[in-house]
């Protein structure tokens, strides 16, 4: 089985790009290692990535991720699931869904995140960091 590796981050060119101060601009690595499962791999990134698994907190250095799993990437948090839906079927030649709204948790309450235009994501109701709408 082929594995095809994708970044997440604050740069635009990440596969999944997030418009966050709290992500690095190369946060961390995700491979797809089946229908269920991806490994994901933070790249040294200052705020960290967090796996939240069954209540529970761990700071990750590389795991294995489950679809029933959620991750935060700094302040950034979004599903497992979310996660493996927005980088779509796993054909070399298909690029990512777009991603769906997920949960910045800044202060009380949090902010919902949504995908821009550009593709990358940024907090409702915000200009985008990355193009400027």
């Amino acid at each position: 089985m082929s594995s095809r590796r994708f970044t997440v981050g604050r740069a635009p060119t990440c596969d999944i790009p997030i418009a966050d101060d709290s992500v690095s601009r190369v946060h961390a690595e995700i491979v797809i290692i089946g229908k269920d499962r991806m490994v994901v791999r933070d790249l040294g990134s200052q705020n960290g990535t967090i796996l939240l698994r069954q209540g529970r907190e761990f700071r990750l250095g590389e795991e294995t991720i489950y679809l029933s799993d959620t991750l935060r990437f700094g302040e950034v948090t979004l599903g497992a699931r979310e996660v493996f839906e927005a980088l779509g079927p796993q054909d070399p030649a298909a690029s990512p869904e777009p991603l769906p709204a997920a949960q910045h948790h800044a202060g009380e309450g949090g902010a919902a995140l949504v995908r821009c235009e550009c593709g990358a994501v940024k907090p409702r109701g915000q200009r985008c960091p990355v193009c400027g709408e």
